[in-house]
């Protein structure tokens, strides 16, 4: 795991050194242990290395093919690397190292961008070839590893992180309200969009080629989920599927064994992760050590489940506690970590817990992906039961609808129902199907309603349905609930939430469910195999029911969260520090937002009124976010 930077300019006044350099620095903390560059001419390219896989010098990036060609800088592990290797030797090349850097390098001379289709891991890369002079840039398939890249006219500028733009002298940190409203809707933000003008993220299994000269960019998908919910679903039964599975996980779960350092995993106590330690325990020479976090607050505390979990499959387990304090003391160094607006609060308890971890070992292993795989979040039922009631009192709520979206806010806010009845009314008035705008219209922070009033600038917003582009498929609604999800909240969301807070503390985070295997078999497999009769994760629970007994594991699902909303009406300092990033003289010294309708949605939280928590939470991340990088 590493970090990587670089960019394309001919522009001759400044040390291109010295600026890659700093570029490459602010991403110290995601590789600690090595640092290299290379620079030709107009381009640069940048590394910061975490060691994993072949400790020594013969690991150093960028790494450079022997008829120096060829320029990589790569983060990121390719658990097949040796198979891959192996089917190289065959073709008769000759390797100096044990590292999987060097396996991309001569399978990208080999196969050009074929070799992607033989990569099982988590990657962003980055190729330079001299002679074609091209810059290869690649993101693996569900986008664990991050890559942003930032163009003009004259330049090219790439990262790991955003932070390292700002080191650059052309960078122009111009805010894009396009990504801005699409960071209110949703509390992140989705693909292609940042916070910046001019910047993008690279989407989830694509590439790209980027020319030298004219800076000309070819972009392609190499690897769509869709593309396996729209098969047939497998001829399969219910118990072949499930031995089929296991043996799939098993295998995917192993992969990720493999490393060079101490190798460790966090266990929630959830499904998913109990699922994940299960299967590996199978080896019972193998010790596992496990790590989990707890609250003093019973409805927020999985630790006791996973103590319980451990100790029946014989981990070695570790465990600690938190107080208030650890988790508020975190929250002013926040926009250092996630240096675009991000707003999940879970991200607090995951740094505490990567960093917990790390103390012990230099990888983790997580198990995101669950739900998005097996139909496990609320929301999904949710919406499903939202459908049903609409669809029943339909004429009443068209009723309701008649009336304007100011009255049907404040009839909200009387009821304390906060902006239900205006959802309502816009899932009902939205083209396509009510499904489709039911599951987008309950994920909205800041419906679009809202966001017309809140910002002082006037501009043309993107507010996409993600839903719609999949309403035609030949798929159920739940299934494409499932892919919005793997194709936008997973990777923007979950998967930012855990690179950003374990590369923080230098851990290697790992994703065992989100090998490309899983998926294409998961995707085909017939929907009541994942849901039936109101139970989520069928197929997954009844393979852990194996290992765990069914009494152990049986209990309402838990987010992985903290008590931040009483904290943030009752703890003094948090309360503080919320209104003042939120006052009038903030939002009106930036100039962003209208400050009669912050301020009164504020003043309603704080007296009691039910207003999201979400949406305070949103206004106050972006607002630390601005104070921090503008």
């Amino acid at each position: 795991m590493c970090r990587i930077v670089g960019f394309i300019d001919k522009n001759k006044e400044y040390s291109k050194k010295e600026v890659l350099v700093a570029m490459r620095d602010t991403m110290i903390s995601g590789g600690p242990d090595d640092a290299g560059q290379y620079i030709d001419s107009n381009i640069a390219l940048g590394h910061r290395r975490l060691s994993i896989i072949e400790l020594s010098k013969l690991g150093h990036q960028p790494m450079i093919s022997e008829d120096e060609n060829y320029i990589i800088s790569y983060n990121g592990e390719v658990y097949n690397h040796e198979e891959v290797r192996k089917e190289l030797i065959q073709n008769g090349y000759i390797f100096k190292s044990h590292s999987d850097t060097e396996v991309i390098l001569k399978s990208f001379i080999q196969w050009k961008e074929k070799c992607l289709d033989k990569f099982h891991g988590m990657f962003s890369f980055v190729i330079y070839s001299k002679k074609e002079k091209t810059l290869f840039i690649a993101r693996d398939r569900v986008g664990v590893k991050p890559l942003y890249f930032y163009k003009t006219e004259d330049i090219f500028l790439f990262s790991s992180e955003i932070k390292a733009f700002h080191k650059h002298p052309s960078f122009d940190k111009k805010l894009s309200y396009e990504g801005l409203s699409q960071y209110l809707k949703y509390s992140y933000i989705p693909a292609p969009y940042t916070i910046f003008e001019d910047c993008y993220k690279l989407e989830p299994g694509h590439y790209m080629n980027v020319n030298i000269e004219t800076l000309d960019i070819d972009k392609k998908c190499y690897w769509d989920p869709q593309t396996f919910y729209d098969m047939p679903k497998l001829d399969i039964s219910y118990e072949e599927a499930k031995e089929k599975l296991e043996e799939i996980l098993t295998k995917s779960f192993e992969l990720r064994m493999v490393s060079d350092v101490p190798i460790g995993m966090f266990l929630s106590g959830g499904i998913d992760s109990s699922t994940l330690l299960a299967l590996l325990s199978k080896d019972k020479k193998r010790e596992i050590k496990t790590f989990t976090i707890g609250f003093e607050e019973n409805e927020f505390n999985e630790a006791v489940f996973a103590k319980e979990y451990a100790k029946h499959l014989g981990t070695e387990h570790h465990e600690h506690y938190l107080s208030k304090q650890d988790s508020l003391d975190i929250i002013p160094k926040l926009p250092d970590i996630w240096d675009e607006p991000f707003a999940d609060a879970s991200q607090i308890p995951t740094y505490l817990v990567s960093k917990f971890t790390k103390a012990h070992v230099t990888v983790s292993l997580s198990a995101d992906g669950g739900d998005e795989l097996f139909f496990g979040y609320p929301k999904y039922w949710l919406t499903k039961n939202r459908v049903k009631t609409i669809e029943k009192y339909k004429g009443l709520f068209s009723i309701a609808s008649l009336l304007s979206d100011d009255i049907l806010v404040k009839v909200g806010h009387k009821l304390n129902i906060g902006d239900k009845l205006l959802k309502t009314k816009k899932l009902l008035k939205k083209e396509g199907s009510i499904y489709a705008n039911a599951f987008d219209i309950g994920q909205h922070i800041y419906t679009e309603h809202y966001q017309d009033k809140m910002f002082n600038k006037k501009f043309e917003k993107d507010i996409k349905n993600n839903f719609k582009q999949f309403e035609n498929a030949n798929i159920s609604d739940e299934e494409k609930m499932l892919l919005v999800d793997f194709k936008t909240y997973l990777p923007d969301d979950i998967l930012t939430k855990v690179d950003r807070a374990t590369m923080a503390v230098s851990l290697e985070g790992r994703e065992p469910f989100l090998d490309q295997d899983i998926f294409e078999f998961v995707a085909r497999l017939p929907f009541a195999y994942k849901y039936k009769d109101g139970v989520t994760k069928r197929i997954l629970r009844e393979i852990l029911y194996k290992y765990i007994p069914k009494e152990m594991v049986e209990r309402p699902k838990m987010g992985f969260g903290i008590p931040l909303e009483t904290w943030c009406r009752e703890d003094k300092r948090l309360s503080k520090l919320v209104k003042e990033q939120l006052s009038k003289e903030r939002i009106e010294k930036d100039g962003i937002f209208d400050y009669e309708v912050i301020g009164g949605e504020l003043e309603r939280y704080f007296n009691g009124e039910k207003i999201s928590f979400n949406k305070i939470w949103t206004l106050f991340m972006f607002q630390m976010w601005y104070e921090r990088w503008m």
